[in-house]
């Protein structure tokens, strides 16, 4: 029976993964080379499922990316509380305001009563929306703020859940892989399948926090649900 992790050492084997030297030490896979892993050199053929020791090779590596996963997680969670917690109030876009000046230099320096530089000045007065939609839009904003934080809750939860998955089949006590009999060798195919569910939905939950942000952002800004094109 593999060994519980607690909620304590959980989030200590998360920090220590997610060090840097850590890290370093995920492997960078080619479709050559994770096509060729599991490949037995007596045979020549690929066994199914996975040799143990192909088994805890890419589990290691699977922990050590769901725990910077989980760091990464967390750092944008907290961008994001500031990001949109932070009223646009009295910022003002380089765009707003243009000046463009004469050089003095382009007419031979000369500087007389009747030769002057001439200012040019195009300032663009945002456009003021009704009181009503404007509510309404701040209304929205705070939904899709409320959702996008979520959806991060949520992804963070999935790392952890994943990460103490794959934590608890690599620990010292499990004898699986060991072992490894066919009844092993068939919870270690689950595993990977369970990992590949999860990262897909991780995509999912990534793919709405971006779409939330989108529309937070533009609806703060008074443009709607459609954000420009490179704001996030």
């Amino acid at each position: 029976m593999a060994h519980r992790l607690a909620a304590a050492n959980l989030r200590t084997a998360l920090l220590s993964d997610a060090r840097p030297s850590a890290q370093k030490s995920i492997q960078r896979w080619s479709l050559r080379s994770l096509a060729n892993i599991n490949i037995d050199p007596s045979s020549g053929t690929s066994s199914q499922p996975p040799r143990s020791d192909v088994a805890q090779t890419l589990l290691q590596d699977i922990i050590l990316r769901l725990a910077g996963q989980h760091a990464r997680t967390v750092a944008m969670t907290a961008q994001t509380e500031a990001i949109l917690g932070a009223s646009d109030d009295g910022k003002k876009l380089a765009s707003d305001t243009k000046v463009l000046e004469e050089d003095e230099a382009a007419s031979g320096g000369t500087t007389s009563s009747s030769i002057r530089s001439k200012v040019i000045r195009a300032v663009n007065q945002p456009v003021k929306l009704p009181p009503k939609v404007q509510m309404e839009y701040e209304v929205q904003s705070q939904l899709e703020k409320k959702n996008a934080l979520k959806n991060l809750a949520d992804l963070e939860t999935l790392h952890t859940s994943t990460y103490k998955l794959v934590h608890e089949l690599l620990d010292n006590d499990a004898t699986s892989l060991r072992r490894y009999t066919s009844a092993d060798a068939a919870l270690v195919a689950a595993t990977f399948e369970s990992i590949r569910s999860r990262h897909a939905m991780s995509v999912e939950l990534m793919a709405d926090v971006v779409i939330s942000l989108r529309r937070a952002r533009s609806l703060r800004a008074g443009i709607g649900l459609v954000a420009p094109a490179g704001q996030f």
